[in-house]
């Protein structure tokens, strides 16, 4: 696995004649003459914005790339632009990267100069994250209109995170840009960022009609942009500025040009078998997502949003009948001081899940609520790493508590302290479920188990069910599979190492006195405050255990969580013979990481690779063993509520080749062919 990405770079900010101003770079953020202007003059009319984005089409999409978010006047003035001009139904994503961020009191600070934009600053604020480190954060503002991924990085490193560039014969782009944004201090005082690695990683983000433009007329970016490929004419600049750059991305048509070069030279270091390289090309835009589950039905909303046409085959009656079917899932995440991938994408996943559900928790609030998680420390070794964990972190997502805080934020007296994750909580996933489904574009089949799927024209799929079904024959042009282990039936997934694990929740009658319960309690187990009169209590862990029935030695189990709080119940607890509980089999992987992504072809894959076994860290230049446009979306284990949310973003962004919302060796941690690649690499393939 690589190596954790480096923090990000101190800012060093001051205010002159109250502009924010950079002593790092001795540049002020935007124009002393009018930088709202300088942006509409520089980058929407060079750009010919307004009438590209008048001409999109119903669900259309376009991207803009950005160098240096800094103040984030340029996304405000571009989501202005865009809200006034592109269809209802189109969507906007701005990719942009920042080295150096601002922290979201000076944002404020300096977005308050711009009092006409005051509508849109507030929601940017309101989203930006309270800590940022090197990651890409997703936001989805304005209604969903507009996607901002903000990454925090180098320019290069940060738009690398685009490519696929694991070899240099096989660099092949995520995404392709539609317009750039080239931003930043001025060349003559960040020449770093100026390069020609730069130029050469938009060039590969870039397609026959991307265009570009910006402020500085500096030869070097002149040349650096022609080099890359640009068509690069001068313009009048703004105000005091004489004279600007813009043009268009014009591809080459030479045998030479037809092999993407290396953003930056690759040293036969930095070279590495590129087994995470696939292409997906659908022929259509109509989508079956097999399972209505969590991760289904999350899946199956952000293609639909997307623009895709989503046909849902369950093989129940209604959504949420399996593992996602308890009266009360917890939305959390076990949270870590180190910045391993494991540990980064739970803090990913929390805070985007968290964001998420927020539209869910207004509309539905009699279904789950924002109230805060508890997770107590009973082991010193856990408060120990709770400890840890709460200096690397916004209070925003978790801070420490004392018993005695815990107990006044739970209602209760509780034994010990630990972790409190304010805007974590709880909801009712049949609902959830429920509410993600009701889309104009998603269509639902019930009562049909898929039997077998088959590719037919080497790009659609045929998705076969039983002849007594409501479906026994469906086409699609993508197939997503979120049916758990139920993807281990399937002759093309049925390698995949998924497990199950046996967990029974425990609902416990809600009383006057347990009624008062105003937070999530977890530590082994978790208590939920009342839902429809009862406390969903849970889960147990049972590794060897298929039995689907209720165990009264589970319910006392669950039960004996209740001895961390004091006076929860009020009276003697009901008998264990006379309670419900409710038997679910979590699907999982060996490390404990969902399964996303493309499905391998596994004899392919192990046939091109088998040279691992001799030296794993051979480079083999072969690429691309993959099934074309088959992915999957399992083994969220007990943490598909926070999981899913980015999961579905992430499946949507490759099937509609948009920005990936997660850094690369994210990808890499949750691609489902790292299994099979570490067999080979130790001979067991």
């Amino acid at each position: 696995m690589k190596t954790n990405p480096p923090l990000p770079m101190p800012h060093a900010l001051s205010w002159s004649d109250g502009l924010p101003y950079s002593t790092q770079f001795g540049d002020v953020y935007f124009s002393i003459d009018s930088g709202l202007d300088e942006s509409r003059h520089v980058f929407h009319q060079h750009n010919n914005l307004a009438a590209r984005w008048q001409a999109l089409p119903n669900q259309g999409q376009f991207i803009i790339g950005e160098t240096g978010f800094g103040t984030g006047l340029n996304f405000l003035a571009a989501v202005e632009l865009w809200l006034h001009t592109a269809p209802e139904s189109a969507r906007l994503y701005y990719l942009t990267v920042e080295k150096y961020p601002l922290g979201k009191i000076e944002l404020k600070q300096a977005l308050a100069l711009w009092p006409a934009l005051s509508e849109l600053s507030q929601e940017l604020i309101a989203a930006y994250p309270d800590q940022l480190e090197t990651e890409i954060y997703p936001l989805n503002l304005f209604g969903g209109r507009v996607q901002l991924l903000l990454t925090i990085d180098d320019a290069t490193a940060g738009f690398n995170q685009q490519l696929h560039r694991q070899h240099p014969d096989f660099i092949t782009p995520k995404t392709r840009v539609d317009a750039w944004f080239l931003d930043g201090f001025a060349p003559s005082k960040n020449a770093d960022m100026w390069s020609q690695a730069l130029f050469d990683t938009l060039a590969q983000l870039s397609h026959k009609d991307t265009t570009f433009s910006t402020y500085t007329c500096a030869g070097n970016v002149r040349r650096g942009l022609t080099h890359a490929g640009f068509m690069v004419a001068k313009q009048k600049g703004f105000g005091r500025k004489r004279e600007m750059l813009s043009g268009y991305f014009c591809p080459q048509t030479t045998a030479e040009a037809k092999t993407p070069k290396a953003s930056a030279p690759m040293s036969n270091q930095d070279k590495a078998t590129p087994w995470q390289a696939f292409k997906l090309n659908p022929a259509g835009r109509h989508a079956c997502v097999i399972g209505a589950g969590i991760a289904g039905c999350h899946t199956a909303r952000a293609l639909a949003e997307s623009g895709w046409q989503v046909t849902v085959i369950e093989a129940n009656a209604a959504p949420a009948r399996m593992a996602s079917g308890n009266a009360q899932g917890i939305v959390y995440a076990k949270l870590s001081p180190k910045r391993h991938p494991q540990g980064r994408f739970n803090i990913t996943s929390l805070n985007y899940a968290q964001a998420s559900y927020r539209a869910f928790w207004r509309e539905q609030p009699e279904y789950g609520a924002a109230c805060g998680v508890l997770q107590l420390a009973a082991k010193d070794e856990t408060a120990e790493q709770q400890s840890a964990s709460a200096a690397t972190l916004p209070t925003s997502l978790a801070h420490l508590v004392t018993a005695q805080q815990a107990s006044t934020l739970a209602g209760f007296e509780l034994t010990h302290g630990g972790l409190h994750l304010p805007n974590a909580g709880w909801l009712n996933p049949p609902a959830l479920c429920t509410w993600l489904l009701q889309h104009p574009s998603i269509t639902v089949v019930f009562n049909t188990k898929v039997e077998k799927f088959a590719l037919i024209a080497d790009a659609r799929w045929r998705i076969i069910s039983p002849d007594n079904t409501e479906m026994p024959c469906f086409e699609a042009d993508l197939v997503v599979l979120c049916c758990a282990e139920q993807a281990k039936h399937f002759p093309q997934t049925q390698h995949l190492p998924l497990k199950t694990i046996r967990g029974q929740i425990t609902q416990l009658p809600a009383t006057e006195t347990s009624k008062k319960l105003k937070k999530v309690v977890t530590q082994e187990g978790y208590l939920a405050p009342t839902f429809a009169g009862s406390h969903c209590v849970g889960a147990t862990f049972n590794l060897k255990l298929n039995d689907p029935a209720a165990r009264d030695e589970d319910h006392e189990t669950n039960l004996g969580f209740l001895a961390h709080l004091s006076n929860f119940y009020g009276r003697d607890l009901p008998a264990v013979s006379t309670l419900q509980g409710r038997v679910g089999f979590r699907c999982t992987s060996p490390d404990y990481l969902p399964l996303v992504g493309p499905v391998a072809r596994e004899t392919e894959m192990a046939s091109a690779y088998a040279l691992l076994a001799k030296n794993a860290k051979r480079v083999i230049a072969s690429a691309h063993h993959y099934w074309p446009n088959l992915l999957v979306n399992l083994a969220h284990g007990s943490r598909g509520l926070a999981y899913t949310p980015i999961c579905a973003q992430y499946i949507a962004a490759l099937a509609n080749k948009l920005p990936v919302p997660i850094r690369q060796d994210l990808c890499e941690a949750l691609n489902p062919a790292r299994f099979l690649i570490r067999d080979i690499a130790r001979g067991k393939r």
